[in-house]
């Protein structure tokens, strides 16, 4: 089962199924898709470049997300500082990916791919959210 992937900017990807987080490519990540436990959300998507953030208005996503997979939890999460990581987890710096800035198009490409996910869609069981973005755009 994908519990998460990383996508690259070079559109390479690298999932749970490829191997453990520790061993996936440190640097270069613009999206991480996290499957997650709630039967109403198939998944989180975790960029460093959101509508909710004041770095919206910029043309690009910031390349100063940090995302970080803590050997106690089963989800990675994305920050923008790995020194509170560090000082819980020393000497596990084995544990963080850098982010890389890329062009506004290719970011959302990227992200509209990690969207489309099909190991992340809802399970046919569960009532489809109405507000799923990416659900729109594929009907």
């Amino acid at each position: 089962m994908i519990n998460w992937r990383i996508y690259y900017d070079d559109e390479s990807t690298y999932s749970n199924e490829d191997g453990e987080w520790v061993d996936a490519p440190k640097h270069g990540v613009v999206v991480v898709v996290v499957a997650m436990p709630d039967p109403h959300w198939a998944r989180i998507i975790l960029s460093g470049y959101s509508p909710l953030r004041k770095e919206y208005s910029l043309p690009y996503p910031l390349p100063t997300e940090i995302y970080i997979k803590a050997p106690d939890s089963d989800e990675p999460f994305v920050t923008n500082s790995s020194e509170p990581f560090l000082d819980k987890y020393p000497g596990r710096e084995d544990l963080i990916k850098y982010g890389r800035q890329v062009d506004q198009l290719k970011w959302q490409e990227i992200q509209t791919r990690a969207g489309k996910d099909k190991d992340f869609r809802l399970d046919n069981n569960f009532k489809r959210r109405k507000t799923d973005f990416y659900d729109s755009k594929t009907s």
